[in-house]
C-alpha cells in the first residue's frame, strides 16, 4: 500500500494529529509549540521505521536499543535545545490546546482588522485567503508585488512567508501570517505600524 507522510508544521499544538492515518508525521516545534528555533520532530510507526532502515547510509545506529537510533544526530550539537524544548512543552501543557487555539484566533482577528484598515487607506487591492480570525491566514495581492514588503519586514525582524504561484485558478502573490498563542498585542501592533510605514514612505500609499 501507499505510505502516508503528513506535514503537521502548521497544526501541531493546535489540532489533533492524525496518528491513525499516517505512517509518518514531521513538523517544526518552533511555531505553535514555542520551541527553540531549528527544533522539530519526526513520528513514525514501527513498520515505517523498519522500511526506512534501507535508506540509512551512515552505518549502524549508535545505540542498538533505541528504536529511533537510525535518526539520531551523530555529530556535535547544542544539547541545551532539549531543555528549552522541554520548557516549551511544559508551558503548552499548562495552557492546553483549546486555550492556545482560541488565543491564536483572537490575535489573528486583531491583526486582520489592522491590515484591512491599512490596505484600505493605502489603496492596496487584496483578498484574505482562509479565515481571518484563525491561527494563520494568507493575503493575496491583486496587483502589488509583496516581495519588497516581505524583505522590508525581514529587515525589521518581522518574519512572514512570501509565496508566488500560478495555478489554473489564477496567479497568487501571497504573504502568509501566523499567530502563535504566546504572542501579545504589543509586537502585533508594532508589525502593523511597520507595514503601514512601508506603504506610506516606500510605496507611495495615500
Amino acid at each position: 500500500r501507499c505510505l502516508i507522510v503528513v506535514d503537521v508544521a502548521q497544526s501541531a499544538g493546535l489540532l489533533p494529529l492524525p496518528h491513525t492515518a499516517a505512517d509518518a508525521m514531521v513538523g517544526s516545534a518552533h511555531k505553535w509549540l514555542y520551541g527553540p528555533p531549528g527544533s522539530g520532530f519526526l513520528w513514525l510507526t514501527p513498520s515505517f521505521q523498519k522500511k526506512l532502515g534501507a535508506f540509512f547510509w551512515a552505518g549502524e545506529p549508535l545505540l542498538d536499543t533505541l528504536s529511533t537510533g537510525r535518526f539520531e544526530n551523530t555529530g556535535a550539537m547544542d544539547f541545551s535545545i532539549y531543555a528549552r524544548l522541554d520548557a516549551a512543552l511544559a508551558l503548552y501543557q499548562k495552557v492546553g490546546p483549546r486555550k492556545a487555539l482560541a488565543r491564536s484566533r483572537r490575535l489573528g482577528g486583531f491583526f486582520a482588522a489592522g491590515l484591512t484598515r491599512i490596505f484600505g487607506r493605502a489603496g492596496i487591492e487584496s483578498e484574505f485567503l482562509g479565515e481571518t480570525a484563525f491561527a494563520s491566514f494568507s493575503v493575496n495581492f491583486k496587483r502589488l508585488d509583496p516581495y519588497p514588503l516581505y524583505q522590508y519586514l525581514n529587515r525589521h525582524k518581522i518574519h512572514v512567508k512570501c509565496i508566488k504561484s500560478k495555478t489554473p485558478e489564477g496567479t497568487f502573490k501571497i504573504l502568509r501570517f501566523g499567530f502563535p498563542y504566546y504572542e501579545t498585542l504589543g509586537p502585533l501592533t508594532k508589525a502593523l505600524s511597520t507595514i503601514e510605514h512601508f506603504f506610506y514612505h516606500y510605496h507611495g500609499g495615500r
